[in-house]
């Protein structure tokens, strides 16, 4: 199975993809695809905006969430990694979320 991986990922991704447009990989235009990657560019925006704003809302002036005496700065040096670390593996992943 291993030796094999990548034709069996080719055949789910053919797979997706015939089933999103409705029709065989043959008589996929480029119109399609280009309306595949904009769909894929406005989900990324869209999700990456999303994660923005929901970590501003974690460093909002007025929040009231503590992170304690010792520690906040490690704290929240983590948590802004973390959306860091979303915003680029996003790319890769969305590929999956929007068939």
């Amino acid at each position: 199975m291993h030796q094999e991986y990548y034709n069996y990922e080719w055949t789910w991704a053919i797979h997706k993809l015939e089933k999103y447009w409705k029709k065989t990989i043959d008589d996929v235009t480029s119109e399609d695809i280009v309306s595949l990657v904009e769909r894929w560019k406005t989900s990324v925006v869209t999700l990456d905006q999303l994660i923005y704003n929901d970590a501003k809302k974690e460093f909002d002036l007025n929040s009231r969430t503590g992170y304690g005496v010792d520690g906040m700065l490690n704290k929240v040096i983590r948590i802004l990694n973390r959306y860091v670390e979303i915003s680029k593996t996003t790319l890769l992943s969305l590929k999956y979320w929007i068939i």
